[in-house]
């Protein structure tokens, strides 16, 4: 029903720190799979943001990787970092 939960970085902005995108400023591409910081609203609470990978559909709306409707408020995005190649010892190849 959730998406993943991952506690990474986008390893293609510069530095250590993530680039998240406001959902306020830009959305992004459909039909790919992101990185997003998402929280749970209930009434007048609100849940401690996390960090999920879900899919900004050709509908306009977030998706778990599995293509259901995401049950949380996307609040930015990132793309996602570049997988793991073998023999990178730097992680830069």
């Amino acid at each position: 029903r959730t998406a993943f939960k991952y506690d990474v970085f986008d390893a293609q902005t510069i530095g250590p720190e993530p680039h998240w995108i406001p959902c306020s400023e830009r959305l992004p591409k459909p039909a790919k799979r992101y990185l997003v910081s998402a929280v749970w609203i209930d009434g007048d609470y609100v849940s401690k943001p996390k960090v999920y990978d879900a899919v900004f559909g050709t509908d306009g709306k977030w998706h778990t990787t599995d293509y259901e409707v995401v049950s949380f408020e996307v609040i930015a995005w990132q793309p996602l970092p570049e997988p793991y190649k073998v023999g990178d010892t730097d992680g830069n190849s």
